[in-house]
């Protein structure tokens, strides 16, 4: 027998394999379902959207089952749901099982009922920063098992980073219930202080470099690839969202006066200088060419123009545009960066 032909016969075994599990799940979800009060309405939902099957996506059906029931739910189905799912997660040893799983988890963000979404994100309820845990992960019975498992691993660790940055905006990130808050937002932008802006921006960054910490999948197994491209679909759409996210941020920042300390332009420059450096794999996974898309990297480069800092042989941040037009000049901590307001340039005062 070729070796072609031994690893299409492993392949079919571990199908039918994953098969058998998949009924053995559901009837031992449908046992206990009849069997006890505590069953959780959703077990059935959960096994249906995480089979082993790795040549295709969750099914739709079962994806809105879930999140249309939850959305009824008590607080304490809501949680049972949530462990459930996290149950299946940490159990499994199949690449499959685990990236569906994790699409689950990141779909509820995007477009569950919030007492579900509260529910992630406050998983584990014994606290602890690596929510997820998967970064061990390896299913390495075939070469589509191998590359689903570097998925695993960097899906985990992308929606750990999702959940963090959403904590911190106090808003999930990518969320449909956002789509309809822009004047809302924009109207907490405009009051929020530097400092608070700035640590927003921050984490959106943090959240943009772990997209771009995405593995590679241009050589995987062609079936692989349609689950694959579903989780690029989901962080893609997230990045659009952070465009927007950010370019909120970064053009408030640009409307004020001044920035208010020394400190704040670094940690601008910073946040500018590391979105530059995404800017190339972004553009290779995504090659979005939509216009919010390209306004936003035109405000990042005239941003940082602006503000001058390139970073020297050292990696220390230095006022490029400034030392080029006044020699050595010393900056001191005092200094300000002096944005024109692009928000009042065009506003009249009546009865002049």
């Amino acid at each position: 027998m070729s070796k072609r032909s031994r690893s299409g016969s492993i392949t079919r075994l571990q199908k039918l394999i994953g098969a058998i599990k998949d009924r053995a799940s559901l009837s031992k979800a449908a046992m206990f379902s009849c069997t006890t009060n505590r069953a959780n309405p959703n077990a059935i939902s959960i096994v249906k959207s995480t089979t082993h099957d790795y040549s295709a996506p969750p099914p739709d059906k079962h994806l809105s089952a879930l999140l249309s029931s939850s959305s009824r739910a008590s607080r304490a189905a809501a949680a049972s749901t949530v462990h459930a799912l996290m149950s299946r997660l940490h159990r499994t040893r199949d690449a499959a099982v685990a990236l569906k799983c994790l699409i689950v988890v990141h779909l509820v963000v995007k477009r569950g009922p919030f007492i579900l979404q509260d529910q992630v994100s406050v998983y584990p309820w014994s606290g602890g920063r690596n929510y997820l845990n998967m970064s061990g992960f390896r299913d390495d019975r075939t070469h589509a098992k191998w590359v689903l498992s570097a998925f695993v691993r960097w899906h985990a660790g992308y929606v750990e980073q999702l959940l963090s940055t959403s904590r911190e905006l106090g808003f999930f990130v990518g969320a449909l219930s956002n789509s309809t808050d822009k004047d809302k937002e924009e109207e907490r932008a405009s009051s929020s202080s530097v400092k608070d802006l700035l640590r927003e921006a921050r984490s959106m960054t943090d959240l943009v470099e772990e997209i771009c910490q995405t593995p590679d999948y241009l050589h995987g197994d062609d079936e692989a690839k349609k689950l694959i491209s579903e989780v690029v679909g989901l962080v893609g759409s997230d990045y659009l969202s952070l465009v927007n996210d950010l370019s909120l941020r970064l053009t408030e920042l640009q409307t004020r006066d001044s920035l208010s300390q020394f400190d704040d332009s670094v940690q601008l420059a910073r946040v500018l200088t590391r979105l530059e450096r995404c800017k190339e794999k972004l553009a290779t996974l995504f090659g979005y060419e939509k216009v919010s898309v390209q306004t936003f990297w035109s405000l990042v480069d005239e941003m940082k123009e602006k503000l001058g800092y390139v970073r020297d042989d050292d990696k220390r941040l230095m006022r490029s545009t400034e030392s080029a037009r006044f020699g050595e000049r010393v900056v001191s901590h005092g200094d300000s960066v002096r944005f024109s307001s692009s928000r009042f340039s065009s506003t009249k005062i009546q009865g002049l």
